[in-house]
């Protein structure tokens, strides 16, 4: 009886996974143009083709769209793309094959973007061959890491981390730690001097930061507010006597 009835509950279990409504597919889809692929600072627009098949329960996509322009960002640099593609095989999520070309410095820098889309990976070369550490620096500062001050070696171990896959603290999180602040980036200002800001929270949803550069211009005071969970209003004091207001949205995914 045990066994009947254990039989009849998978049997209901199955029945109501079962949708209500099934079809097959057979969808076209050709988009010279116009076809996104935008995350991990790249910006890629594309056109090709695409077939859909099989059905509601196990659709079926088979096709590929290739590069019509784009860049990836690194460090507020940009770099055009020389090749991408990405190529359905059967599932939803399609496979990444992007390959960025730039001379940097005394080598020819190399960044390829391979992989799934949802989990695509970055790895970074060149010629002469040099460890990846170094292919960065040259592709931030046109310098070798050893040249580099103590702010542009922050970004660049930055920049490590963020293309690397690095789980844990890293070295941002460490120094951040270190100086009791709740965030700390490193950037670049609009005309590529490197900037560090530090920020903290003095109640639940406003904080207070600084912002210092390589100039004296660039130093700034900062207060955030969050009003809600995705919305907040940003203020900014500069050192020249200036000041700034602004409304922010934050989505994460």
């Amino acid at each position: 009886m045990a066994l009947a009835a254990k039989r009849k509950a998978q049997q209901a279990k199955r029945k109501k996974s079962q949708p209500a409504f099934n079809a097959d597919l057979n969808v076209a889809v050709s988009a010279p143009s116009r076809i996104f692929v935008r995350g991990h600072g790249i910006n890629a627009e594309l056109g090709g083709h695409l077939n859909i098949a099989g059905d509601l329960t196990a659709p079926s996509s088979h096709g590929s769209f290739d590069l019509r322009g784009g860049a990836m960002s690194l460090g507020g640099k940009t770099f055009d793309f020389t090749r991408g593609n990405i190529v359905f095989t059967g599932g939803p999520i399609p496979q990444l094959d992007f390959l960025t070309e730039v001379a940097a410095g005394d080598i020819t820098a190399r960044i390829a973007v391979t992989g799934p889309a949802d989990e695509p990976a970055f790895a970074f070369s060149s010629i002469p061959s040099l460890p990846q550490d170094e292919v960065i620096s040259r592709l931030l500062f046109n310098s070798a890491s050893g040249g580099l001050t103590t702010i542009q070696a922050l970004q660049l171990a930055q920049t490590i981390a963020e293309f690397s896959g690095q789980r844990g603290p890293g070295v941002m999180n460490k120094m951040r730690r270190a100086l009791g602040v709740d965030t700390l980036n490193v950037g670049v200002g609009p005309d590529g001097s490197p900037q560090v800001g530090a920020s903290r929270y003095i109640s639940k949803n406003v904080n207070v930061g600084v912002r210092t550069g390589a100039k004296p211009a660039d130093n700034a005071v900062t207060l955030g507010v969050d009003i809600t969970k995705r919305l907040r209003v940003q203020g900014t004091a500069d050192a020249d006597g200036s000041a700034s207001l602004g409304v922010a949205t934050q989505w994460e995914y």
